[in-house]
């Protein structure tokens, strides 16, 4: 079972780049704070989130985007730990 929080706005996005152990979240931050300086409302909000998950004794973070049909693309994998308590200390919303 996965724990799974929403980013409110690509601000949140680019913090959690420090955290980042595979990947980078930097360029989907660049185009979806683009978007917002366009509109306030934006086809990217509640679509980029965070996945914490434990499978076989190993714990596993990464930053996704939903896709058009739902899927969860992977665009980094990030330190568990730290990456956690950063969401819980945000206002990032929980699934």
């Amino acid at each position: 079972m996965a724990k799974i929080f929403y980013f409110s706005d690509p601000e949140q996005l680019k913090e959690i780049e420090a955290f980042a152990k595979e990947g980078s979240v930097l360029n989907v931050a660049r185009v979806w704070s683009a978007a917002k300086r366009k509109s306030e409302k934006t086809a990217w909000d509640g679509k980029i989130g965070i996945s914490f998950s434990t499978e076989n004794r190993q714990r596993k973070a990464c930053v996704f985007r939903c896709g058009l049909s739902g899927e969860r693309n992977v665009i980094a994998l990030v330190k568990y730990a730290p990456a956690l308590k950063w969401c819980l200390e945000h206002d990032c919303t929980c699934e």
